[in-house]
Formats: C-alpha cells, sequence, structure tokens
C-alpha cells in the first residue's frame, strides 16, 4: 500500500476556517468522522501531522471553502466573522450555526458585488436614514419607524402569515422603496 501523502497546508487557517464556518473542534471532527485528536493534531502549528489531500476535500466540502484557500499564508480579511451590533458592547462574542455562518457570507459576498457594481457604473447607492439609540424608548422607535414607512396596524395585521415570510417581504420592500426615494 502505497504512503498516505499528506497536504502541506497552512494549520492556522483550518482553524480559521472551522471557526468562521461556525464549527465546534467536537463538531467538526464527528462531521468528518475523524476522532477530534486527529483533528486538533492537524489544526496545531507545532504539530507535523496534516490530513491527506482526499481529507482535506472533505474539509473543505464541509467548511464551504475553496481548497486553495488552506494553502495562503494568512486568512483572508474579507471573511471576517460578522460582528451582532444588536448586542451591547460587552456582552460576549454570539454564535452561529454553520447553516447561518454560511448564509451571512453568502450574503456579504453579494452585497461586495453590488457595492463594486454600483461603482462601476457610477451609480449613487441609496442609505437608509433612521436611527435610534440605546436610551431612547423603543415603543417610540418603533412608531417612528412604522411613521416614516407608512405602516398602519390594519397593515401590519393583514401581513400575518405561519411562516413570517409575508411581513419580512413587506417590510423590506417598504425598507428599499424608502431609501430609493432619499
Amino acid at each position: 500500500m502505497a504512503a498516505r501523502v499528506k497536504s502541506t497546508i497552512n494549520p492556522a487557517l483550518l482553524v480559521w476556517a472551522r471557526e468562521t464556518a461556525g464549527f465546534t473542534p467536537s463538531e467538526a471532527a464527528t462531521r468528518l468522522k475523524i476522532d477530534e485528536a486527529r483533528l486538533a493534531a492537524w489544526e496545531d502549528p507545532a504539530n507535523e501531522d496534516a490530513p491527506s489531500i482526499p481529507q482535506l476535500r472533505k474539509i473543505a466540502a464541509l467548511l464551504k471553502r475553496p481548497l486553495a484557500v488552506f494553502y495562503l499564508g494568512e486568512s483572508p480579511p474579507r471573511f471576517a466573522v460578522m460582528r451582532d451590533l444588536r448586542r451591547l458592547s460587552g456582552m460576549g462574542a454570539r454564535s452561529y450555526s454553520p447553516a447561518v455562518q454560511l448564509e451571512i457570507r453568502a450574503a456579504t459576498e453579494r452585497r461586495e458585488l453590488a457595492l463594486e457594481l454600483a461603482t462601476d457604473l457610477e451609480q449613487e447607492i441609496p442609505q437608509f436614514e433612521l436611527s435610534a439609540t440605546v436610551q431612547e424608548d423603543a415603543e417610540a422607535v418603533g412608531a417612528g419607524i412604522r411613521t416614516t414607512l407608512g405602516v398602519t396596524k390594519d397593515l401590519q395585521w393583514h401581513w400575518r402569515d405561519n411562516d413570517g415570510r409575508t411581513a419580512f417581504n413587506a417590510w423590506r420592500n417598504l425598507i428599499e422603496t424608502a431609501c430609493r426615494r432619499s
């Protein structure tokens, strides 16, 4: 039997890819069907062990990353984990599921493409002008948003459905319309 050919990846990128994909070491090892100790050895820069190319392909597929990303010198800055701006400072980091992490990455990439396209077409990017602070009364802020967007209680009642998509789509359309007007 031929010797296993080890990949020459950067172990720090393996850690980065796993963490930014939303997997704990235990979850990743379970999904990859390997021991957690083996994954820890692959992620340890002081250790000589590394996954084989077929194992690296499985890792890349699980973490939804191109195979080449594991050979970079350092992690790409544009894939930074998103901050949750809805939390107060000092509340600690919030962890997201791998599925949510993937959607955040996809949305960020789409946003970057849209901004680049708008710049190339020399179009002004619409701004949403409403803002609020933590000190403001939540009811007053909500009332102000509804007034600005023209949302009545009857209209909100009309949006009710089982999965919430109707209300979400209606709010999104109103916000997008308000951005286009400003």
